[in-house]
């Protein structure tokens, strides 16, 4: 301590050369007055200023540990010339936050309220309150949120105000905790739903900004930062009406922007909008800017869920298109196409696709050729054919269709409808035979009879 008391002593005596060394930028306040040369402005209390500054000066410049007692005579000069210098607010900062973290209970409380209030003074001494207000709103959220509800309507007038202040140049924290604020104010009734989903267009359109000027790891960071976004809208809010008011205009007017229309993809499944008249214009849009096997899957069960099976069978293909390096997803596509061919009647055209389908993954045989069975079993009632033997050949078709399948219960029912012993022998066969298949079904399958 010996040693510390003297370095102050020589500080005080030398004040002209380590006080002036620093740099200054001189407040314009009207209480700043006094002023030196050097732009230190001590008002009526040079002398007692000078002891103190020397005293926070020195310790400051000791480091770290010696911040503690830099505390005191700095919590004096903030409180007395709070106009002095520009460079007490900097060094302040980092006393203020390394004490705090150090701290715990009410003393680590009284740092954080000190450091927040050296901000508030710094901008009335020494303006810079867009850039100011941007590093309190580092801060203030984590000291305050959890203190007293009455701080609530204070931090959403913060980051409202750092938002108005710094726009695109919101740090990006900053513009979440605005979101999580107005949430707040929300759920307290405070701010309607309306007013909400304005912050939320407002930072979205600023988040979307910076996306767009950013490098690739930046745009990620930004990215990463709406999806936090996103994620806190309140639940009463993804209703499919006020999305569709809120966002279809814009979807509308710019069909081609792809964020809006993600955005806009994400609430409409967050609120289950799946049967709005948005829905499928939002997944085109993605589609459209972002082709990929998931989209076109979702865009082609809608069109398969209303019955508009032409619209189905175009996304089918699109869906094959782009699934090229997806053999698992365009086995799929072709499988679905083969369901629908089938439904709509044009059954080659439907075997063929379920043939492309188990052909791609082998996981598919069973339900491509259960299909392929099954348009072979419902074919009765359109393959005519007076020879009784040659007209059941495509319920023996149908059973070879269901052993590649494996659908054991299936082959009992195709077995069921073999000809008889009777009818093999009459038409001059025998088990065993080759026997073509007619109708559409084509080919030959071995001769069975009927147990």
């Amino acid at each position: 301590m010996k040693i510390r008391y003297i370095f102050i002593s020589i500080s005080l005596f030398l004040f002209s050369q380590s006080l002036y060394a620093q740099v200054s930028m001189q407040s314009e306040h009207p209480e700043a007055t006094n002023c030196d040369d050097k732009g230190y402005c001590w008002g009526d209390k040079r002398e007692e200023g000078k002891v103190k500054f020397a005293m926070y000066s020195d310790n400051y410049n000791f480091g770290e540990y010696a911040w503690k007692d830099a505390e005191p005579p700095l919590d004096w000069l903030i409180n007395n010339i709070p106009y002095l210098t520009y460079t007490m607010y900097v060094n302040g900062y980092k006393i203020y936050n390394h004490l705090q973290e150090e701290a715990e209970g009410e003393q680590k409380i009284e740092y954080q309220d000190k450091l927040l209030n050296l901000l508030d003074k710094r901008i009335i001494y020494f303006g810079k309150e867009a850039e100011v207000l941007q590093r309190k709103g580092t801060k203030a959220y984590s000291y305050l949120i959890k203190r007293d509800e009455k701080d609530y309507d204070a931090l959403f007038e913060l980051y409202d105000r750092i938002f108005e202040l710094n726009g695109i140049d919101t740090y990006r924290g900053n513009m979440i905790y605005l979101i999580v604020m107005a949430k707040i104010q929300y759920s307290r009734k405070k701010l309607d739903a309306t007013g909400f989903m304005e912050y939320l267009d407002k930072v979205g359109e600023a988040i979307e900004e910076n996306r767009k000027k950013s490098d690739e790891e930046e745009a990620e960071k930004w990215g990463e930062t709406a999806e936090k976004i996103d994620d806190l809208i309140p639940e009463d809010l993804l209703n499919c009406e006020l999305i569709t008011e809120r966002m279809g205009p814009k979807l509308e007017a710019e069909p081609n922007n792809l964020d809006h229309a993600k955005k806009v993809m994400k609430f409409l499944v967050k609120g289950k909008c799946y049967d709005t008249p948005i829905f499928l214009k939002t997944a085109k849009a993605v589609f459209n800017g972002e082709p990929s096997a998931s989209m076109a899957s979702i865009i082609t069960k809608k069109y398969i869920s209303s019955q508009e099976y032409d619209g189905a069978l175009t996304w089918l293909d699109k869906g094959i298109e782009v699934s090229e390096a997806e053999p698992q997803k365009r086995s799929e596509f072709y499988l679905n196409k083969a369901q629908v061919l089938s439904t709509l009647g044009r059954l080659s055209e439907a075997r063929a696709a379920a043939k492309e389908a188990a052909e791609i993954d082998k996981d598919n045989q069973t339900p491509a050729y259960t299909l392929i069975g099954d348009m072979y079993m419902s074919s009765g009632n359109r393959c005519e054919e007076n020879n009784p033997v040659k007209f059941r050949a495509i319920y023996l078709a149908a059973y070879d269709a269901y052993a590649v399948a494996g659908a054991t219960s299936k082959m009992n029912s195709a077995k069921e409808q073999f000809p008889s012993i009777e009818e093999i022998f009459t038409a001059g066969y025998k088990e065993g035979d080759k026997i073509e298949v007619g109708c559409w079904i084509g080919g030959t399958t071995e001769l069975r009879r009927r147990p």
